[in-house]
This record gives structure tokens, C-alpha cells and sequence, in this order.
């Protein structure tokens, strides 16, 4: 079931998403006044940064980059589904919470988008959000990762409009992960790292050390990406 939550439940209810969202907006928000042309721009930047001010408590924090053997994109959302969704599955996560970095429109700026895999996963999204602006946050079963995935796989890797990172929490504050435009996974594992080199081998998955790199291209190049945000 896919439930609606807004960005500041989660923060409240949610102290390690609280955390990894408000340390990368500290890290990102730029202080200089002299970046705006006027009042109303600075407030509507300043809008993005909805946790950069929380106190939070810090929490250890591994990370690893995750990809698996493929090279076809017309199969890869589906795919990569059914992979994480064994994953998951394997260290007990039943639901998560889908919240982007920012607060910031999931469809981005360029809602005429033409290329038809996100021209669809845009009518995919209006479809569950029922609008096309929508800054908060969803709650969602295991069985709801598939239709997601391919909804912000396809937006992230062709639209630089969208926010960089959405990602998905383990509601119970142990593991989160979010897609790159290159196809790649990258996870973080809270107080302890519950995704072991056994448990990877056995589910196909390996790590990438260093840059991600497209996987569908041999130059590099997305068809179908915009990069004007």
C-alpha cells in the first residue's frame, strides 16, 4: 500500500532519516547573499533546506556501491526490482519511506519532457500523487518497490531538473539506498552493516570501488537527458 507522508512527519518520526537528510543539506546550502538577484529567490532556495537546521543524533554510517551484470535498459527497472526486492527481503525490510534530499518538486522543471520512458514515468507518478507537484515524502510495501523504481530510475537519469538523490528508508532506521542516473545502487547501513560479502555473492551483487560509469553506453552518453534544471 502506498501512503502519503509529509517531509516533516518523517523527520519527526524517523531520527536516521532526520539525520542523513540534514547532514546533506548542511553540507550543500550556500550562505552567500550575493547568489540571489532578489528577496523572493533567496526564500524560495532557502525552502529546499527544510531539515539543514534539525538537531539530530549522529549515527555510523557504511556505504557501498552496488551493480549486477546487466547491459540491456529495456529490461533493467524490471530487473533490478526483482533483485532488490530479494535483498530486502533477505535482511527483513517489509517497508520504506521514498523522501528526496531536498524539498523540491519529485517531476522536476521540465514536465513536457518528450522521451517516452519518462513521459511515462511521469503519467506513472501523476497517477499515484494525482498532481504533478509533489514535494513530500510516501510510506510503501516491499510489493510497492517495482512501480517506483522505474517512476525514479527514469527521472533521475534523464531529467537534472529532479532532485539528485530520492531515497529509500528502511522504516525501521537500519538501511536506506537510492539509484544514480548510471544505474548503480548506493546503500547505507546504520549502527552496523547488515549487507555482508556472503549475502551479496549469493544475490548476484557486486561493488563498485571508485566512479560509477553509465551501463548502457559505450561513450558515457544518457539518450534522452536534459540537463537544464
Amino acid at each position: 500500500m502506498i501512503q502519503f507522508i509529509t517531509r516533516k512527519k518523517v523527520f519527526e518520526t524517523n531520527a536516521t532519516v532526520a539525520f542523513e537528510i540534514s547532514t546533506l543539506q548542511k553540507a550543500m546550502f550556500e550562505d552567500d547573499i550575493d547568489l540571489f538577484e532578489n528577496e523572493q529567490n533567496k526564500s524560495a532556495y532557502e525552502d529546499l533546506f527544510d531539515c539543514k537546521d534539525l538537531i539530530t543524533e549522529k549515527v555510523e554510517r557504511f556505504y557501498k556501491v552496488l551493480s549486477f551484470d546487466h547491459a540491456e535498459i529495456k529490461t533493467f527497472t524490471k530487473i533490478i526490482s526483482e533483485k532488490l526486492v530479494l535483498l530486502l527481503t533477505a535482511v527483513e525490510i517489509k517497508k520504506l519511506i521514498v523522501v528526496a534530499h531536498l524539498k523540491q518538486n519529485l517531476f522536476g522543471a521540465n514536465l513536457q519532457h518528450k522521451y517516452p520512458p519518462v513521459k511515462k514515468a511521469f503519467n506513472n507518478l501523476e497517477k499515484i500523487t494525482q498532481s504533478r507537484n509533489y514535494k513530500e515524502a510516501f510510506k510503501i510495501d516491499i510489493e510497492d518497490l517495482t512501480a517506483f523504481i522505474e517512476i525514479f530510475f527514469w527521472i533521475e537519469r534523464c531529467d537534472a531538473s529532479v532532485p539528485e538523490y530520492v531515497f529509500f528508508f528502511d522504516e525501521a532506521n537500519r538501511f536506506a539506498f537510492n539509484l544514480c542516473k548510471d544505474g548503480n545502487v548506493h546503500t547505507i547501513e546504520f549502527d552496523r552493516e547488515i549487507l555482508s560479502d556472503s549475502l551479496l555473492k549469493e544475490k548476484q551483487w557486486y561493488t563498485i570501488d571508485g566512479r560509477c560509469f553509465d551501463n548502457f553506453s559505450k561513450d558515457g552518453k544518457i539518450k534522452g537527458r536534459i540537463t537544464n534544471t
